[in-house]
């Protein structure tokens, strides 16, 4: 028995030593397998800094560059073998509900993003070489390079696409991870960044001909730029109020300007029709650049505006670009923070008024200076991009070409094809189906779209085949502007708009004065226009049917307009083109399509342009984006009716749809359209609704102050500012009204509670002057005084109300108006040239001459000053004092106008050789001069 246990005990010795041996292999194969777990991730995370400290280089070199590249390259290489080794872990990771089960999809990521990224490298390894040529050198060769070895840019989408996929396949969870908390704003954009990458590279095949064809490197590329205003909008995206020119030539920027539109103001020449509308209604007698714009389609207006930039002998160029702000808004967002010069910083752009948030103001028209310095400053910054920027201003440039707020025209034809195919040029669709655009010409003197409401709906009719019998088109317009819902805005709007029934322009804050066009198939037929001031227009344009009509709409007002056409097409089954209008955003519209009792809708916004099609009763494509107007027509409801004398049901409505403030804009529209007494009714019914509502208290003051009761009005104005301290209108008004009634301490007080009240001032004696009430601007400035006596803008205003304002100046006035100024700011050398002027028309010679004396002892170098003394001393016959103020003034500035009146005061003193030489002297300045023959054969008959 003995023997045999320890037989037993012999045999199992080895199996346990075999197992123990088993275990610690495995234990050591465990070990060593997390050793390089842990030594490959090492690997990784001292890679990744790396990777991150190259990108933080600036300027990158060749050598940088290229040691990126190996870095990436041994991050795959890590990566490949972490990954290998991982993969028993990857099914117990992704079985956790927490961010370590995004792990296996990250690293699918990873991987995939690494093996690209070295494909890259190598593919275009010649490049870096590049990186250390001087900076005017390199984009130049760079170009070459990729021309001679284009890349396959669908290849790279491609990739990039199929790279952005897995990465949405990776569990949100990983966002949140502790581990990355340091990287999480790299994460958030990185989605971002792969879609700006497939749009930038998208961009970047559609435009690789022109740098095949050499634009921009082998050959100069010129560029005239229009600025566009979107908020006084015009036909092709807004009123152009700046204008800039850029080469582009060796590869990089040679040269920019920026200029305001109203310096190119050469007329258009003679037998050029000015567009009927602007004479019209924007009562404008001269054509010029800034309003060549008047055809949506942009090859057209760019040609004319081609026209007249060479009348005004301006360089030829060979492409037309049109940006208006929105495109240029979306520019900033990708390059912020952007530093304006002599503003600020914009350090967002979400939107406009975040950009205009930046302009305090500085005067009443100083928002045209502000946007020139805006699009000088942005396309500066854009010079100097980084490369995720470059990648986001790629997506930015697509959405703005999409979106019509960026249209290029090329002169040369193969070029502009191009952008035609692209969809570039800005150019009206040319189909053989159904086509609509609507497009709005504000001819208002007013930057207040951002005021407008529109939407737009299209009724189709169709046959059994499909065919289309008739539309209608319904357009509703609604103007939300008022004083108070004007502190919502940080930019003047104004509003000078054409009322047909009186024959006269109105000064109306805000109003909205609109030449509309409704464009159609060529051979469609109108048959009916409601709702407009005036029968319409019809014309043809290019291969469309053009309907125009004109529209004044009034603050708070909703009107709506219905056109009814024969489209007259044969094709089936039924498409619709309906394009955007540049330099809109995105209108509501609807479109119903009805056959055979049957009727289908579709709902969606012109953030582009829309192709829809009619298959089997249904129409397609489903809309992208589907606009929320319930509130907009829940309002209308409740308008009509109250007008139908509902009023129960009508506030209701209004309060149920919470769209009561939509009421009071019915308030103001009645108060415009001459029915104040119903404005007031309408009011008193809204206001137990509003019982915290400042804006019903302000509009309750301002009815009260139309009806001349200022009591009333002085109280619910301090009402609205009790219930709104910030409300910058009701606290004006409440100082103007104090103002009125005599209290000026009290109304000062009040105003220097206003967050600029300079610029409010500034703007009402703006508003006097454009209507002609100079006295009340007078009485606007007088009170700026009060709040800076040394405001020299101010002094400035006040000189032109008496010397330009008027057909004739006033010069009495400009008299006692320059002794004030004297007062102010004593021996002021242009305040006493403008007392010496009025002294000379006044026919005081020697009071001028006292001032002129006086100007040449303060601002010696002054020739101007030099020049009239001495014209005044010949008046007076004291020619040899006019000889000494001559002789300075040549010495000052050598003209030969000067010379010619010395030499003519020389005669008189009958210093007839000086006189000779002073003749020769303007001869050598200009031989041509049409005064200098008779003069010299004067002298010579000298005896």
């Amino acid at each position: 028995m003995s023997k045999l246990s320890n037989s037993s005990a012999i045999n199992q010795a080895p199996k346990k030593r075999r197992l123990r041996r088993f275990f610690l292999y495995a234990l050591g194969l465990l070990g060593l397998w997390l050793g390089l777990l842990a030594w490959l991730s090492y690997q990784l995370y001292a890679h990744s800094q790396n990777i991150r400290d190259l990108l933080q280089t600036s300027p990158v070199r060749s050598s940088q560059a290229q040691a990126l590249c190996n870095e990436l390259a041994s991050t795959n290489t890590s990566g490949i073998w972490l990954r290998r080794l991982s993969l028993p872990l990857h099914p117990i990771l992704r079985q956790s509900d927490a961010w370590i089960g995004a792990l296996p999809a990250a690293s699918d990521v990873a991987q995939q993003g690494l093996g690209l990224t070295e494909g890259y490298c190598h593919q275009f390894n010649p490049l870096l070489a590049l990186l250390d040529l001087p900076a005017e050198q390199r984009t130049q060769q760079m170009l070459n390079w990729l021309v001679a070895n284009q890349p396959n840019w669908q290849q790279l989408q491609s990739d990039v696409q199929q790279l952005q996929q897995t990465w949405r396949s990776v569990p949100t969870s990983l966002q949140t991870a502790p581990l990355l908390a340091n990287y999480q704003a790299s994460i958030d954009q990185f989605d971002q960044q792969l879609t700006a990458a497939q749009t930038s590279l998208g961009l970047l095949e559609q435009a690789w001909p022109l740098l095949a064809d050499g634009w921009g490197t082998k050959k100069p590329l010129r560029l005239l730029i229009a600025g566009q205003n979107p908020l006084e909008l015009r036909p092709s995206g807004g009123f152009i109020g700046s204008i800039a020119t850029l080469t582009l030539e060796q590869g990089r920027i040679s040269d920019m300007a920026y200029f305001n539109s109203a310096d190119f103001a050469v007329v258009a020449p003679a037998g050029s029709a000015m567009p009927k509308p602007y004479n019209q209604y924007l009562r404008a007698s001269l054509w010029t650049l800034r309003d060549a714009n008047w055809w949506p389609d942009w090859p057209t207006s760019a040609q004319s505006l081609q026209t007249f930039w060479q009348l005004n002998q301006q360089p030829d160029v060979d492409a037309v670009i049109a940006l208006d702000l929105y495109g240029l808004q979306g520019l900033i967002q990708v390059l912020a923070p952007v530093e304006i010069a002599g503003y600020g910083q914009i350090s967002q752009a979400a939107s406009l008024e975040h950009i205009f948030g930046l302009y305090d103001g500085q005067n009443v028209t100083g928002d045209k200076q502000f946007l020139a310095a805006l699009f000088r400053s942005t396309l500066e910054t854009a010079r100097h991009a980084n490369f995720s920027q470059w990648l986001e201003l790629g997506a930015s440039l697509q959405a703005s070409l999409q979106q019509r707020h960026l249209s290029i025209y090329f002169n040369d034809q193969t070029s502009q094809s191009l952008m035609l195919a692209n969809g570039w040029a800005g150019a009206m669709p040319q189909v053989a189906h159904d086509v609509l655009g609507l497009v709005d010409a504000d001819l208002s003197y007013s930057d207040g779209q951002n005021f407008i409401e529109q939407r737009m709906q299209l009724d189709v009719q169709l046959d059994a085949q499909a065919r289309s019998l008739t539309n209608t088109l319904t357009i509703t317009y609604t103007n939300r502007y008022d004083a108070w819902r004007a502190d919502l805005s940080k930019h003047a709007v104004y509003g000078y708009c054409y009322n047909i029934g009186l024959a006269i322009q109105q000064r109306i804050p805000g109003c909205y004065g609109d030449y509309a066009r409704a464009y159609l198939p060529i051979n469609a037929l109108p048959l009916h226009l409601e709702g407009a001031d005036t029968p319409p227009d019809i014309a043809q344009e290019g291969q469309l049917t053009s309907v125009g009509w004109y529209m004044l709409l009034y603050p708070g007002q909703t009107r709506t307009i219905r056109l009814s056409y024969l489209p007259n097409l044969q094709s089936q089954p039924y498409q619709l083109t309906w394009f955007k209008q540049a330099g809109t955003l995105a209108h509501p519209i609807h479109v119903r399509v009805s056959q055979a009792g049957q009727t289908v809708e579709w709902r969606g916004t012109l953030q582009h342009d829309h192709e829809l099609s009619f298959i089997d009763a249904a129409i397609q494509p489903a809309p992208s984006d589907v606009p929320i107007t319930a509130d907009q027509q829940a309002a209308e409801q409740a308008w009509q009716l109250w007008q139908q004398g509902e009023t129960s049901a009508a506030l209701d409505r209004w309060q149920r749809s919470n769209t009561l403030d939509r009421a009071l804009d019915a308030v103001v529209s009645l108060r415009w359209t001459h029915d104040p007494s119903t404005a007031k009714q309408l009011l008193q019914q809204l206001q137990p609704l509003l019982p915290d509502s400042g804006r019903a208290a302000f509009l309750a003051g301002w009815l009260a102050e139309l009806n001349d009761d200022d009591a009333a009005a002085l109280q619910v104005y301090q009402t609205a500012l009790d219930r709104e301290p910030t409300s910058q209108a009701a606290r004006l008004a409440l100082a103007l009204l104090q103002l009125k009634r005599g209290d000026g301490a009290i109304a000062q007080a009040t105003l220097q509670g206003l967050a600029n009240p300079r610029l409010a001032l500034q703007r009402l004696a703006f508003d006097q002057r454009m209507a002609g009430d100079l006295a009340q601007a007078e009485r606007y400035y007088q009170l700026l005084l009060t709040l800076d006596p040394s405001d020299r803008t101010v002094w400035e205003d006040r000189y032109w109300l008496r010397r330009y304002a008027n057909d004739q100046p006033d010069w009495p006035a400009v008299e006692r108006l320059a002794n004030e100024a004297l007062s102010a700011f004593p021996n002021d050398a242009m305040w006493l040239s403008r007392r010496a002027e009025s002294y000379e028309r006044q026919n005081l010679p020697q009071q001028a001459i006292s001032d002129w004396q006086q100007v040449t002892i303060i601002s010696p170098t002054n020739s101007l000053a030099w020049y009239y003394l001495a014209l005044q001393q010949r008046a007076v016959g004291d020619w040899p004092a006019a000889q000494a103020s001559l002789e300075q003034l040549v010495k000052l500035d050598p003209q030969a106008d000067y010379y010619l009146v010395l030499g003519d005061t020389l005669r008189e003193l009958n210093l007839v050789a000086e006189a000779r030489k002073a003749y020769a002297d303007a001869a050598k300045l200009n031989p041509d001069h049409p005064g200098l023959a008779e003069r010299l054969r004067l002298v010579e008959a000298s005896p």
